[in-house]
């Protein structure tokens, strides 16, 4: 799934969304990745500054059996329900225009249910400022 894109104001910006996933634990699994400005370009959120501050990933992704993301951290497993996920984004994205994409990557021996998103949101922008008194 991909974002649409978004215009970051801020420092300090989040981006928070309920994630849960039932997969082959460590065989497949789910990552999110960023672009800025519409690239071609995507890379993992954790690559680009982004830290999980809750509901971050569980796990390493095997290197064999054909799944499209080989070796990386992602969301493996069965979180048994949704959980709470927050990205703190760093001081880098504020000023840019950023899509989010989350890719479920799965291997070619045995499968399982899926992935799921809810909820998607991105708090702490503020476009215009606030205006104090």
């Amino acid at each position: 799934m991909i974002s649409p894109e978004i215009e970051i104001a801020s420092t300090a910006a989040q981006l928070i969304f309920k994630n849960r996933y039932q997969t082959e634990n460590n065989f497949d699994g789910m990552v999110l990745e960023y672009t800025i400005n519409g690239g071609a370009t995507w890379q993992d959120i954790l690559n680009g500054g982004g830290s999980f501050s809750s509901g971050g990933y569980n796990g390493t992704l095997s290197t064999c059996c054909g799944n499209p993301l080989p070796g990386r951290q992602a969301w493996t497993g069965n979180s048994g329900g949704f959980i709470d996920t927050v990205v703190d984004l760093s001081a880098s994205f504020d000023g840019e225009t950023v899509q989010f994409r989350w890719r479920m990557g799965s291997d070619n021996i045995v499968s399982s249910t899926g992935v799921w998103l809810d909820d998607i949101q991105v708090v702490g922008i503020f476009s215009p400022e606030p205006v104090t008194s």
